[in-house]
């Protein structure tokens, strides 16, 4: 949907010097090779393929302040791709998570992403892309132990295979799986953000997402 909506808004924006904020996702880089940063290649996984030639557009539309920002995975308020760690203890008895879990996940807290969009809006220049993402990233497991333990299910956890996941997600599963560690120097440096919320496994050990 992405695709001709953006192309609609910002066939009508063009030439009027307007703000166009395009969210797009650190899925966007692929597997990471370490920590990398807003111009490291893109090797978008299959099932954001599509979303690069969507970012390119909305930075060069001419006569558009187009900014773009890739968000880490978005955790808060008990929602969001963390919560299928918690909601899998219903099917299962344990945290079951997609692959080995040695993998990482790039993670932003809600209310921190929502403080980068504001600043994002008054004072990046026309063409800014920025990662949201909070330190070097989460380990699968970790999380899964962390949402466990949340869950009042003494800490069990479960490895879903890959390749077992994929029958169900198809390529979800391999973005779920994807090794990703980022740094957002660019937008503490440019524009201040400095993100203050809890961590992603304190929200899932004892925040929203634990059970009350």
């Amino acid at each position: 949907m992405d695709t001709p909506a953006v192309a609609a808004v910002l066939g009508a924006l063009q030439g009027t010097n307007k703000t166009f904020l395009y969210t797009s996702g650190v899925w966007v880089h692929g597997p990471t090779q370490g920590v990398a940063a807003e111009d490291a290649p893109l090797n978008a996984t299959p099932l954001v393929a599509w979303r690069p030639a969507v970012e390119q557009r909305a930075l060069g539309t001419p006569g558009v302040r187009g900014i773009v920002i890739r968000p880490g995975v978005v955790y808060g308020q008990g929602t969001g791709i963390p919560a299928m760690l918690t909601g899998s203890v219903k099917d299962r008895g344990a945290v079951t998570y997609v692959g080995t879990g040695e993998n990482h996940w790039a993670v932003v807290f809600l209310d921190d992403l929502a403080d980068l969009y504001v600043r994002a809006v008054e004072k990046a220049p026309a063409g800014t892309v920025l990662l949201a993402t909070q330190g070097p990233g989460v380990k699968v497991k970790d999380a899964a132990q962390a949402a466990s333990e949340g869950a009042g299910v003494a800490g069990r956890t479960a490895a879903w295979p890959l390749e077992e996941a994929r029958k169900q997600f198809g390529p979800f599963a391999d973005a779920l799986a994807l090794e990703q560690r980022f740094t957002s120097k660019r937008a503490e440096q440019l524009l201040g953000w400095a993100p203050r919320g809890p961590s992603l496994l304190e929200e899932l050990r004892t925040g929203s997402y634990a059970r009350r």
